[in-house]
């Protein structure tokens, strides 16, 4: 009797534990049913459109525009909806495109290193034994098609909440995909990855569509491409590879266990005067928008490229004194209603008044460049020479805004004109005299300084990562600016 009731206990027992796969089954299954709706969706398109090239990735594509690649490559592109989750997913969706009787010459491919490891039961190995079952023999069987691949650009934030060893595994599983990729010749590989003025500015990334810190921005989604697919920048060493990724390994690590802190500068309000170092970049890639996102500080771009501090001659000059007419006297009415720097009055007008307000002043390249005088001994306040320019508007800033933080920054490093060495004019001086009568006009009238000429770490020898054209400082020298930039006014507080 006994043993019939134990019997009845383990069978009222036994059926609830069976079932438990079956659910995590059927649940898996449901779950999985918009992901296969949506890559049959993409499936369809390669059947029925007309293409040359596809994009297809295993990170989301939702901030990429489809357009891009027609509008910059000159290719038309079909674009997959649906993120792949392993390497056989991506090579079914390549084989359909090849197959399709499209003439395609190009894949590009978004892979995730990390998702290719997940989907091999997280392991290294498994990993390696996917991708040359399923994704390196399409590209072996195919020379006549160049494949381009960019690995997914996580955080630092994403990195620092993940454990020191995981970090070490996923990013092996990139440099394991990155050894098997590069061995062919018709491969090319980008990884921006591990550049700080990417990773390391929150605003680059989209955190209202994904608080994960892995999907960009729109901007940064298209800046991305252009760099990489279009420009070839950051484009792997298949010889360097393996200590490449350690490298980066150690830097993450690094970084993680020492995190930047930055001041909070939430009760600042940050304008930028100035030239195209300021003007000519705009939303996170600038050096505003870098500011605004490293510190909380509320900050307004209105610099003009291609301006000087020299007062010009002409109606619509928008050099530094003319400009400050429109921002104390507020006759941009002057403007025409459809004039871009209406716009930016405007928004700065609507600024919070109750926070402190600073002004950032970044002349002198334009007035090297164009050959301006440096000073006249005569008349410190000739607004034809650069010296005097800066001083009559410092003094009129000073005058209207009182309470304001003011910062003159000198003209920062150039490699055209032989450094800066050359003359532009018979009137004209060396770019450090420049810098020089910056340094001893904010003196004279009594405002900081940022000496970005000898301070910020641009000169012949970092040119190449710093400047993009010679001139105009590129995504990592903007980075730079604002680091040093938000470091100077916490130390001046």
């Amino acid at each position: 009797m006994s043993r019939k009731i134990t019997l009845s206990r383990a069978k009222h027992y036994l059926l609830p534990i069976l079932l438990i796969p079956v659910l995590i089954v059927l649940l898996l299954l449901i779950f999985s049913i918009p992901h296969r709706l949506q890559r049959n969706q993409d499936m369809k398109r390669l059947s029925s459109e007309r293409y040359e090239a596809v994009f297809c990735t295993m990170f989301s594509t939702g901030n990429f525009n489809e357009s891009d690649f027609a509008d910059y490559r000159g290719i038309p592109t079909v674009m997959s909806d649906c993120p792949s989750e392993s390497a056989g997913e991506v090579a079914s969706y390549i084989e359909r495109a090849i197959s399709s009787g499209n003439y395609v010459h190009h894949i590009y491919l978004g892979l995730d290193p990390e998702k290719l490891r997940s989907s091999s039961l997280h392991s290294n190995r498994l990993m390696k034994v996917s991708l040359k079952k399923y994704l390196l023999p399409i590209i072996e069987a195919h020379p006549e098609i160049t494949f381009e691949v960019l690995f997914p650009t996580p955080s630092m934030e994403y990195w620092a909440n993940k454990e020191e060893a995981d970090i070490t595994k996923v990013l092996a599983a990139y440099s394991i995909t990155a050894s098997a990729l590069t061995q062919y010749g018709n491969v090319s590989l980008y990884y921006v990855g591990a550049e700080d003025w990417l990773i390391k500015n929150s605003a680059n990334y989209d955190r209202d569509t994904d608080e994960s810190g892995t999907l960009l921005t729109e901007e940064m989604a298209r800046h991305l491409l252009l760099l990489t697919f279009c420009d070839g920048k950051y484009r792997l060493d298949r010889d360097s590879i393996t200590p490449y990724f350690q490298g980066v390994n150690l830097k993450i690590l690094t970084d993680k266990a020492r995190p930047a802190v930055y001041p909070d500068l939430s009760d600042l309000c940050i304008v930028f005067l100035g030239d195209s170092i300021i003007g000519n970049f705009s939303g996170s890639l600038s050096v505003p928008g870098a500011t605004a996102a490293l510190s909380g500080a509320a900050t307004y771009n209105l610099a003009v490229g291609g301006t000087p501090a020299v007062l010009g001659d002409a109606d619509d000059d928008l050099s530094f004194l003319r400009v400050l007419d429109y921002l104390i006297q507020g006759n941009e009415d002057a403007l025409p209603a459809d004039h871009f720097y209406r716009e930016k009055l405007e928004e700065y007008r609507l600024r919070d008044t109750s926070k402190r307000l600073c002004f950032v002043i970044n002349y002198g390249l334009n007035d090297y460049f164009g050959g301006c005088r440096v000073a006249d001994p005569a008349d410190p306040y000739n607004t034809n020479t650069y010296a005097g320019a800066l001083r009559t508007g410092l003094i009129r800033l000073k005058e209207a805004y009182p309470e304001a933080e003011i910062i003159l920054a000198t003209p920062n490093f150039v490699s055209v004109f032989e450094n800066g060495s050359q003359l532009t004019s018979d009137v004209g001086s060396v770019l450090t005299d420049y810098v020089d009568a910056a340094l001893t006009v904010a003196e004279e009238c009594d405002v900081l300084c940022l000496d970005n000429y000898h301070d910020l770490g641009v000169n012949a020898e970092t040119a190449e990562e710093y400047l993009q054209d010679m001139c105009h400082l590129s995504d990592s020298g903007r980075y730079l600016y604002a680091v040093k930039l938000v470091r100077f006014i916490e130390g001046h507080q």
